[in-house]
């Protein structure tokens, strides 16, 4: 789940497409889409005959000029995050346009002041520092702290959520009393007791500079390829790893850790300023 973002192209609107007997009943809806004026309820199967014609009725797939996935939840919050941090009267296009949830419609008159902006940050901008939890025996960074998150990256089927902030990682009853703290902890993997209980892993967490412990229904882990390198197996399911030692540290922030959302952003503008067709967000 996520952001997404589309453009039409311009053939619908210099009649540059495939025949369709309603062709009279298709228009531009306030979300930006080509939908028919038509009830629903009276002509189901007219919107079917509609889904079918449009998904090849010019040269672009779905008349899509563009159609790019902008990044997960905890990527563009991180994005979001760091444009704050490198002071948004920098961004104010960005700061207009770029949605708090799926859905809107940005003008393409803003597109161009928004590609301006994304290489200022590119370019230009000073990005601060950003806080993360660390696996400390291979170096691969795990989680970031993301503020309006309150820092909880893992909530718990029993109400027992996780997290990481600038003064370490932390196990929290939701909405409630902090269970456990620690700048630097090992991870142990539970072979009885509560994992023989649950019927699946379990964790205690030891902070290796005050001794403290507790013992968690789940623990912090990773997604990794199985041993033969597959992402799934052939039941479909996902192989899991915990980290034995992890600890709490800030680093600074460069632009090519956000490629992975500027490239997507700086096409859809660039779609927009082509069309002259509004971004629609989703």
């Amino acid at each position: 789940m996520g952001l997404n973002a589309s453009v039409i192209c311009r053939c619908f609107a210099e009649g540059r497409f495939s025949p369709f007997p309603l062709i009279k009943h298709v228009k531009l809806d306030e979300e930006g889409y080509l939908n028919l004026d038509l009830p629903y309820g009276d002509s189901p199967d007219n919107y079917q005959l509609f889904r079918q014609w449009i998904d090849s009725a010019c040269e672009h797939p779905r008349m899509r000029l563009a159609s790019e996935y902008i990044s997960n939840w905890t990527g563009y919050r991180s994005f979001q995050q760091t444009l704050a941090v490198a002071e948004w009267e920098h961004f104010p296009a960005l700061k207009a346009e770029l949605p708090e949830n799926n859905g809107g419609l940005t003008e393409a008159a803003a597109a161009t002041r928004m590609l301006q902006e994304l290489e200022f940050f590119s370019e230009q901008a000073q990005l601060g520092w950003t806080t993360l939890l660390v696996d400390t025996d291979t170096g691969e960074e795990l989680h970031e702290y993301i503020a309006p998150y309150d820092g909880i990256f893992q909530y718990g089927a029993d109400g027992i959520d996780m997290g990481v902030d600038e003064t370490g990682f932390f196990v929290c009853k939701r909405a409630g009393r902090e269970l456990f703290r620690s700048m630097k902890f090992q991870q142990n993997l539970l072979n009885k007791g509560l994992r023989k209980l649950l019927r699946r892993p379990a964790v205690e967490f030891i902070d290796l500079e005050k001794g403290e412990s507790i013992h968690c229904r789940h623990g912090v882990l990773r997604i990794s390829n199985w041993p033969d390198g597959r992402l799934q197996d052939d039941r479909g399911r996902l192989y899991f790893e915990y980290p034995a030692r992890l600890h709490v540290t800030t680093r600074q922030r460069y632009p090519s850790e956000f490629e992975y959302i500027l490239g997507p952003l700086r096409r859809i503008c660039e779609a927009a300023m082509e069309t002259g067709n509004p971004i629609r967000w989703s």
